[in-house]
């Protein structure tokens, strides 16, 4: 599986940005992965989709068959974008992870 999201950057951001799954409605039971880097990466002002394998956030203790909470995204700093849609969908065949 893979969470997709389709957005814009309006604004790169100038900090940390990380975006979090949770299960078992539970806050401790969270993973989470950086995505500064790969959304300074990005062009600004157009319609993208971006994809994260869900696998990414396997660090061991996670457990995804019981997710909860399938998106928090979180900067300390600044960033402007515009967030289209999230879907989960099936990784393409051949597809690899992070």
């Amino acid at each position: 599986m893979e969470l997709v999201l389709t957005l814009r950057i309006n604004k790169a951001p100038n900090k940390h940005v990380e975006l979090s799954m949770e299960c078992n409605w539970d806050w401790q039971c969270r993973s989470t992965i950086p995505l500064k880097s790969m959304l300074k990466g990005l062009p600004q002002n157009e319609w993208l989709n971006v994809p994260v394998p869900v696998k990414c956030f396997d660090d061991g203790n996670f457990d995804l068959s019981k997710v909860t909470t399938p998106f928090i995204l979180y900067t300390g700093g600044r960033m402007d974008i515009d967030i289209r849609s999230i879907s989960l969908i099936t990784l393409p065949e051949g597809a690899f992870g992070c």
